[in-house]
């Protein structure tokens, strides 16, 4: 009785091309794990940009006074108050004299600086005080605060930079006296291990923000 079966040849055909359909899988996969994985990162470094360029436009906007930078400066850090009232009323010189609220809502300050490419974020009250300071003693306090260093900071983003464009962060150069210009740069590099699999993620962030109170000020 004949039994049939498979020649060596015929194993040794399905062999290589069991073989080659295996890479062939093996490569589409993995290609696709890293294209993945690239845009994974991509999405999550660009919309941390963008919910960090959404907080300091939404805490800015409420501002009701400037401490830096200075109209017609540029800074890496940016100071401001909100809940701050002219002193006395009527006030329209600025700076000026500032005050606190006499009621039971307090100013607040706001500070927000980057150090080795990672943007903080800290906040404190400014309490009612019985004789309205100047803004000059109010602003003591930026003194006190090593960027990054000094406890109480929140973290916001990572690997930010100035973009290629600008030279800092902040600026009310060529803006009315209310408004501040404000310019993120979120630069990943691949290095290490990544250079190889991975490519650079750079994109970029500007906005002018309008702060609460008038331009006239």
């Amino acid at each position: 009785m004949k039994k049939n079966g498979f020649t060596l040849t015929e194993l040794l055909i399905s062999l290589v091309i069991f073989s080659f359909m295996a890479v062939t899988l093996s490569t589409v996969y993995a290609t696709a794990n890293r294209f993945f994985f690239q845009q994974y990162r991509e999405d999550m470094w660009k919309n941390r940009l963008t919910l960090s360029m959404k907080f300091i436009k939404n805490k800015l906007s409420a501002a009701t006074e400037i401490e830096r930078p200075a109209l017609g400066a540029e800074t890496n850090d940016l100071a401001f108050y909100t809940n701050f009232i002219k002193s006395p009323p009527g006030d329209t010189t600025y700076p000026g004299n500032g005050c606190a609220p006499t009621t039971a809502v307090s100013s607040q300050w706001h500070y927000f600086c980057v150090n080795s490419n990672i943007l903080y974020y800290y906040t404190g009250t400014i309490a009612a005080p019985a004789q309205c300071p100047n803004e000059a003693g109010v602003a003591n306090w930026i003194g006190t605060i090593s960027c990054g260093v000094t406890g109480g900071g929140v973290v916001l983003s990572q690997n930010i930079t100035i973009p290629a464009n600008r030279t800092t962060y902040f600026g009310r150069v060529n803006t009315p006296s209310n408004t501040v210009r404000v310019s993120l740069r979120m630069l990943w590099q691949a290095t290490g291990g990544f250079s190889t699999i991975a490519r650079n993620i750079d994109t970029s962030d500007e906005t002018y923000v309008t702060i609460n109170r008038p331009a006239a000020w």
